[in-house]
């Protein structure tokens, strides 16, 4: 096990070792490698015993520690922390020993704060709407765009000629999972707007028009105006979820991450060019053929039309 103040690594030992067999004396060895004249020597005499084995970085902790705090001692100061939440002070006073030894033991057994002990499962209670249109997830996904000849997540580095960024925007129906996306050069104001207006007419022409949309609370959904009047003149409510809480636009979400391990990463592309066309394919496929486990087993657009036809209720 190597530590952070050797001075040398295996193969300056070995050089310094060479160097004194060679006839240098142990002081001129030392100053050549920037060496102590006693660590010189205990390295060159480690060597003398152990051979080879004199070269390998050792621990820098040591073989005794006689102050260490003894284990029955180190289980009573858990006993009390996890039982009664009590704090370093508290624990000294009813054990008679230091709160700074207290607080030593509950850092290296990682009680030191007491939300370490309080934490709770998170419970979600997951929701769906009755409706296919009734609530529309929208979201964004920027990702780097591809220079000719492919990336570097593959281990290809070539000229970043027309490199940058390009923006997946995405709605998912929150009944259906049926989803529909674009890519996009920018994710602001007018993108936004833009994308959502197309959105909109895309499930209205399926035949679910859209009643309330869900959003994060980035600038081009909450400070827009275009956003803002293309939902009031269709009659649409907007849904801002609360910061710091992306479960509750959880559908979107999880589309996102599908989107990233099965159309972005799922494969090396040699182009950008390349990758929008397999975008279009993967999105085709989602809808139609990919099954959903929270479907119980129907591709996004069998859950759709099975809504639209009456056959769930």
């Amino acid at each position: 096990m190597s530590h952070s103040t050797a001075r040398l690594n295996p193969f300056g030992r070995r050089l310094l070792c060479t160097r004194i067999a060679a006839g240098w004396s142990i002081r001129a060895a030392a100053r050549s490698l920037g060496l102590s004249h006693a660590r010189a020597a205990i390295i060159w005499h480690r060597y003398l015993d152990e051979g080879e084995a004199a070269f390998q970085l050792r621990s820098s902790r040591p073989h005794h520690s006689p102050r260490l705090t003894p284990l029955r001692l180190r289980r009573r100061i858990e006993r009390l922390r996890r039982r009664h939440l009590e704090g370093p002070r508290a624990i000294g006073w009813a054990l008679g020993i230091a709160a700074s030894t207290v607080h030593a033991v509950l850092r290296r057994l990682g009680l030191s704060r007491l939300r370490e002990l309080r934490r709770t499962p998170a419970v979600f209670r997951r929701y769906e709407r009755a409706r296919p249109g009734e609530l529309l997830h929208i979201d964004t996904k920027k990702i780097g765009r591809i220079p000719r000849g492919g990336g570097k997540r593959f281990g290809r580095h070539a000229p970043r000629t027309d490199a940058g960024w390009e923006f997946v925007h995405v709605a998912v129906d929150d009944r259906t999972r049926v989803q529909y996306s674009e890519r996009l050069g920018a994710e602001d104001a007018p993108a936004s707007a833009g994308f959502l207006a197309r959105a909109l007419d895309h499930f209205a022409a399926l035949g679910a028009p859209v009643r309330e949309v869900m959003t994060d609370n980035h600038f081009s959904y909450t400070k827009s105006r275009a956003f803002a009047e293309i939902l009031a003149q269709r009659g649409i409510r907007h849904i801002t979820t609360p910061p710091r809480t992306p479960r509750w636009n959880g559908k979107a979400e999880a589309f996102i991450k599908i989107l990233l391990d099965r159309w972005a990463y799922r494969r090396p592309y040699l182009s950008n060019r390349a990758r929008s066309v397999a975008f279009v394919r993967f999105g085709d496929s989602y809808n139609h053929r990919r099954r959903h486990g929270e479907l119980g087993g129907l591709t996004p657009m069998q859950r759709f039309v099975n809504d639209l036809s009456g056959q769930n209720n």
